[in-house]
């Protein structure tokens, strides 16, 4: 029964596991920054505006004989999504490559992971969660049965893994589960369609192994976060959702951190410093990895598209700055008139 739950939560998990934000099922909803008086929405926006490349999600970077496409990505399902996708269409058509987190083999690589090796996300020996969140366990499991999922069958889960599945708002789990994707999944149709070649930036259990190797004592910590305030996470997906699709990237960096500061008194200090490990560990570590995968693959097809998740590009070490550190030059470009004619035919 264990390994059937997880073929039925593959899908949402896997799209969890790479997620910063969520779907079209949340828009609308109410919003993290309605907490916020005009004082802090101004500083909010300014924090953001001050990262360097804060403002955007489609942006050129060229080098010698190379030219990338650089797109910041939102991994969930958004109708809004399409007007961008569709206006990568050309690029993704003329392009020699196509860079992103995951390709479909590796999502494939993932999935068979989960599904093959349940240890690896089961705890198959030892206290289970009810055990190790003890009274807490009451209202995980109505969270749980929220989402569909028993938490009799949960109860086994490894802490960080059913993190991860609660860290996917309610509100976009019908979209998930239903395979509806995000702008990484609509550029994959794009380049599968136009037969562009596709290639990863990063081995296929990277995060994954970011979670395994997350202290067992932190992950209950987290899980204990999620549980202060059920409506936080899905409040901040819409605030990130609308930021997002505004084009205000650099807030992205800062709505774990605005979201921590709402929660009782004695979960604020752990989820912040949580919040800054999770900016280390999912996104400055692995921008700082991407890097050379990308000068590589540009130099052996100088015609690049690079789509990552829209929180990877802004800040001091965002994938933008870092490339600009190594001679690239990175410049704004406008999805309405760019992508038709990003590459000018020889």
């Amino acid at each position: 029964m264990l390994r059937s739950l997880l073929r039925r939560a593959v899908p949402a998990i896997v799209l969890a596991l790479g997620a910063t934000a969520a779907a079209a099922g949340c828009e609308g909803g109410p919003s993290l920054l309605d907490r916020l008086d005009a004082t802090a929405r101004a500083e909010l926006a300014a924090r953001g505006a001050a990262q360097p490349f804060g403002q955007g999600l489609l942006w050129s970077a060229t080098r010698g004989e190379a030219q990338a496409v650089v797109v910041g990505t939102m991994h969930l399902f958004d109708d809004r999504h399409l007007p961008l996708s569709e206006a990568l269409r050309p690029a993704i058509e003329a392009a020699d490559l196509l860079l992103l987190e995951a390709t479909p083999e590796e999502r494939r690589a993932l999935e068979r992971a989960i599904v093959e090796e349940p240890a690896r996300v089961l705890i198959t020996e030892g206290p289970t969660l009810p055990d190790l969140l003890g009274d807490d366990w009451t209202a995980m499991s109505d969270a749980l049965r929220e989402r569909g999922m028993p938490p009799i069958l949960a109860a086994k889960f490894r802490p960080w893994f059913l993190l991860v599945s609660l860290s996917l708002p309610a509100c976009a789990m019908a979209d998930a589960q239903a395979g509806r994707e995000g702008l990484d999944g609509l550029l994959t149709d794009a380049a599968l369609a136009a037969g562009t070649p596709m290639a990863a930036l990063e081995p296929w259990d990277t995060v994954f192994r970011l979670m395994e190797d997350t202290p067992e004592a932190e992950q209950i910590d987290a899980l204990r976060a999620a549980l202060a305030d059920p409506g936080l996470n899905e409040e901040a997906t819409v605030a990130m959702m609308d930021g997002y699709f505004a084009g205000r990237t650099g807030e992205i960096l800062e709505m774990s951190r605005l979201a921590a500061e709402f929660l009782p008194e004695d979960e604020r200090e752990g989820a912040l410093a949580g919040a800054e490990a999770i900016e280390e560990d999912l996104l400055l570590a692995r921008n700082r990895a991407w890097v050379p995968v990308i000068e590589e693959a540009a130099a052996a097809n100088p015609r690049l598209v690079v789509a990552a998740g829209a929180g990877h590009l802004p800040g001091e070490e965002g994938l933008l700055q870092l490339l600009a550190d190594r001679g690239w030059t990175v410049t704004p470009l406008d999805a309405a008139d760019c992508c038709a004619r990003v590459w000018d035919a020889p």
